[in-house]
């Protein structure tokens, strides 16, 4: 069992707003590419070969292996389908105006083939397309209802409580858990004490850095860090009659103690940011 500290709405990648949404559709619904390293570099997911024709267009190759949890294949049609409904006028979806500013069109070449047509040159193609693709092989499907070709699909969901059932028609390495049970827990607390007491066996995230020492000792927790790219800043309104002062922020910034907020709220695992790119980042 995971415990997480919010509810999650959604798995369909169109309507992913928190950030466990969008988790819960990364593993449901991949996209043509998938963004998951430590370096954040791109890699193709169900995309089999991505083709730079000029400035504007970009062609894609859909692998042909790849299934929808129903068994049905992903087509072009489904690729087409997804970006198509995202920049359409009548679009409800929070990813509609990012999209429609980058995409003009998509069109299909083939069964397994799109071509992107953008609207100004794009650095962040390969990144961008990492959003998830659902089937249109029954027309376009019902908000919330999308079917993706990922490890695994929705089988229950509620605002407490998530259970997902491996796909098994999966293109890549088989899930090793048939289940994956998800409960929303939201006091922090509670959560690490069932991950200590055995009534969860997995926390990600979700737990006060500076209580991890506390516990690392205990027979049950394996602790597992890694370099994030996370980044926690102070954002302050350059309108405001005092803030707009250059001189008031650098002020401000200068009196913050970086590495004693580290100390007192990270338990020490976080790094000082240069920047707002992470350190390892590929770019």
């Amino acid at each position: 069992m995971l415990v997480i500290e919010s509810a999650i709405a959604t798995g369909d990648p169109r309507y992913a707003i928190t950030g466990y949404d969008r988790k819960l559709a990364y593993l449901v619904a991949p996209g043509l590419t998938v963004v998951d390293s430590p370096t954040l570099e791109p890699d193709l997911l169900l995309a089999s070969k991505v083709t730079r024709v000029d400035d504007l267009t970009w062609d894609v190759e859909i692998r042909p292996d790849a299934k929808f949890s129903d068994g049905l294949s992903v087509r072009a049609d489904d690729v087409a389908g997804t970006y198509r409904d995202l920049i359409a006028p009548k679009s409800d979806s929070m990813f509609h105006k990012n999209f429609e500013d980058r995409f003009s069109a998509i069109d299909i070449l083939g069964p397994h083939a799109v071509r992107f047509h953008l609207k100004a040159p794009l650095a962040t193609f390969m990144t961008d397309i990492d959003f998830g693709i659902v089937s249109y092989h029954h027309g376009v499907p019902e908000r919330g209802t999308g079917i993706g070709a990922g490890p695994y699909f929705v089988k229950e969901l509620t605002s407490t409580h998530v259970l997902l059932e491996a796909n098994p028609h999966y293109f890549g390495p088989k899930a090793k858990t048939r289940y994956v049970d998800i409960k929303i827990v939201r006091d922090g607390a509670a959560r690490l004490l069932m991950l200590v007491g055995g009534s969860a066996d997995l926390v990600q995230n979700a737990t006060r850095l500076d209580l991890v020492d506390e516990v690392r000792d205990r027979p049950r927790v394996r602790i597992e860090t890694g370099p994030s790219v996370f980044l926690t800043y102070m954002l302050l309104n350059n309108t405001d009659p005092i803030l707009k002062d250059k001189r008031v922020r650098q002020a401000i910034a200068l009196a913050l103690d970086r590495p004693q907020i580290i100390a007192a709220k990270f338990g020490g695992r976080a790094r000082l940011a240069t920047g707002l790119v992470a350190p390892g980042h590929w770019a």
